[in-house]
């Protein structure tokens, strides 16, 4: 049975700290400092600061992205802090996350129906390869994408369709949790709304 099935939350953060710099005599930086909240399944939470506050460090500590120094953050029960870096790549095909800048985070030389079914060949056994053209297709409808565009490159798309590629992606693997780490930032206000819907 799965922390979540036993009604706990789906993740859990506790006093979780990361750190930056220290070296020639200088104190390091507290980028997130002893932070600590959870999540229930099917629940959607915000974390709001200022620029330059810690919220992408934060979002890259919990999937380990980036490395924490103390605290625990534990999901579905399990301590993602102490496993193996096989393991936690396994794992992150419950947990997906959408970056702050959609350009950086699409090879430019893939095409965007190979960016989409990019995680398919990591986390196998998710959408079978006589399928994968279908559901490509299914993800580009339902972020709001012509099917005609799985041919185009990242370089060809506006800000806005690079941005629902990458969300495509995301949630082609069905993940149980989705981290976005200011999605709609860089964009405009009238592409905004339309990727907040889409997402």
């Amino acid at each position: 049975m799965s922390a979540v099935e036993a009604g706990a939350p789906l993740l859990k953060v506790r006093g979780l700290t990361t750190r930056f710099g220290g070296r020639r005599g200088r104190a390091p930086v507290r980028a997130v400092d002893g932070v600590s909240f959870e999540i229930a399944a099917g629940e959607c939470v915000a974390v709001v600061g200022e620029s330059g506050s810690g919220k992408s460090t934060l979002a890259r500590s919990i999937l380990r992205l980036v490395e924490a120094d103390a605290g625990t953050v534990e999901f579905d029960g399990v301590d993602l802090r102490a496993l193996s870096a096989r393991r936690m790549r396994a794992m992150r095909r419950r947990i997906q996350m959408i970056f702050q800048d959609p350009y950086a985070s699409l090879h430019p030389r893939r095409t965007v129906g190979r960016l989409i079914a990019e995680p398919w060949a990591v986390h196998r056994g998710v959408v079978a390869r006589a399928d994968q053209e279908r559901r490509v297709r299914e993800l580009l409808g339902q972020v709001g994408l012509p099917e005609t565009l799985a041919g185009e490159y990242p370089a060809r798309l506006s800000g806005g369709q690079r941005q629902r590629v990458a969300i495509g992606r995301a949630i082609g693997l069905d993940p149980d949790l989705l981290v976005l780490d200011e999605p709609v930032s860089a964009l405009d206000v009238s592409i905004q709304a339309q990727i907040i819907s889409c997402s």
